[in-house]
């Protein structure tokens, strides 16, 4: 999804790459988790279903835990979502924010 011709770094994982609680046993699966030379994650989750009630409260309790675990967003933690329709610049403008964050940590 973000490739360019540079070296194969930062590493991108695709789905499921499990995210252990610094608290607890509890884990979180990213749609996007990218790894920098730091070693630190950035991670980027679209939201394709915030019109359902349910996703929406899902996405509230996930967002939280993110925090806990020190995750900020716009800094560590982006975000898409699909209200309104597939926003393309919204995409474009979110990798560019990923790897402007990738670049600094």
């Amino acid at each position: 999804l973000i490739r360019d011709p540079q070296p194969p770094r930062p590493h991108v994982f695709a789905k499921a790459q499990k995210l252990v609680s610094v608290n607890d046993e509890t884990y979180k699966l990213p749609d996007f988790t990218f790894v920098t030379d730091a070693d630190e994650r950035i991670i980027w989750e679209h939201l394709e279903m915030l019109d359902l009630v349910h996703y929406a409260d899902g996405w509230r309790r996930k967002r939280s835990w993110y925090e806990e675990q020190g995750y900020v967003e716009g800094e560590t933690l982006f975000t898409t979502h699909e209200r309104g329709g597939l926003d393309s610049a919204l995409i474009e403008e979110t990798i560019d924010r990923v790897r402007t964050a990738i670049a600094t940590e």
